[in-house]
């Protein structure tokens, strides 16, 4: 029960596990749940068998914090993010995912190199997940580092698989690159990469990067109508948060301005 409990809460936490690449060798007698149960014994991270040896009211109240501060980030509820982040690291203090919300909420606050050290410090003892990835392309757009953010959004493309479970990311982490190729004045690709999609997409995508190309043009009436429908149809959908994010943190609203000032 032990065994089953942290497998449980070891996938309550990681984003990513990477799993082992075969099964451990055996003498002949081990049986095949025996041989099973060690290799997935040797798949949990020691920081979760830890948590799991918290007391039970203790482990609980870290849980629903940790579950709150998610909450609070998805609605962009920053200062609470990070107080339920706080009351988290009263009971337990080496959780990567808790730092690398710390990472998240950071890059938002503009706080880029806190920002670093939180996903420096995840590489260290988790170097093999995939949310140091999004972190670092998300905080490469956010620096106008758009190449490098383009790069790191490309690996991460090339790595989830094709499947409905991806859907949504992959979308988002597309928004992304077609922001990173408007700022570097690369409309033609940027229009190429979203050829393929239409208002029939199940994603925010088509009209965003239509909002994002009226606000690239000095459009912003017309940047708001698209905005506007995006958030009516998917107003349910949980990667929207990570549309509206994109948009922000690109700087492309700071270089529509500039074009209208240059204009007048």
């Amino acid at each position: 029960m032990k065994h089953t409990y942290l497998t449980l809460l070891a996938f309550a936490f990681l984003p990513h596990m990477a799993f082992a690449q075969g099964v451990l060798p055996t003498t002949g007698f081990d049986s095949e749940e025996e041989t099973q149960k060690e290799k997935e014994k040797q798949e949990v991270p020691d920081w979760v068998i830890e948590l799991s040896n918290l007391a039970e009211e203790e482990r609980n109240t870290y849980l629903n914090a940790f579950q709150a501060a998610k909450i609070a980030y998805a609605s962009n509820r920053l200062a609470i993010c990070e107080s339920h982040l706080n009351t988290c690291e009263l009971y337990f203090t080496k959780n990567p995912n808790v730092w690398l919300l710390r990472a998240s909420v950071c890059i938002n606050l503009g706080q880029y190199d806190k920002a670093k050290e939180y996903i420096d410090k995840v590489s260290q003892v988790d170097p093999d997940n995939k949310v140091i990835k999004l972190n670092l392309s998300l905080l490469h757009m956010a620096e106008g580092n758009y190449e490098m953010a383009i790069s790191e959004t490309d690996e991460l493309l090339r790595q989830f698989d094709v499947s409905a479970a991806t859907f949504g990311t992959r979308r988002s982490l597309t928004f992304r690159k077609f922001l990173c190729l408007l700022m570097l004045e690369r409309q033609a690709e940027a229009k190429e990469l979203i050829a393929p999609i239409t208002p029939l997409d199940d994603s925010p995508l088509y009209y965003y990067a239509q909002a994002a190309l009226r606000m690239y043009d000095g459009s912003p009436t017309a940047a708001t109508r698209e905005l506007n429908t995006a958030d009516t149809i998917f107003a349910k959908d949980g990667h929207l948060p990570s549309y509206k994010q994109n948009l922000i943190l690109s700087g492309l609203k700071e270089k529509m301005r500039s074009k209208q000032a240059s204009s007048e």
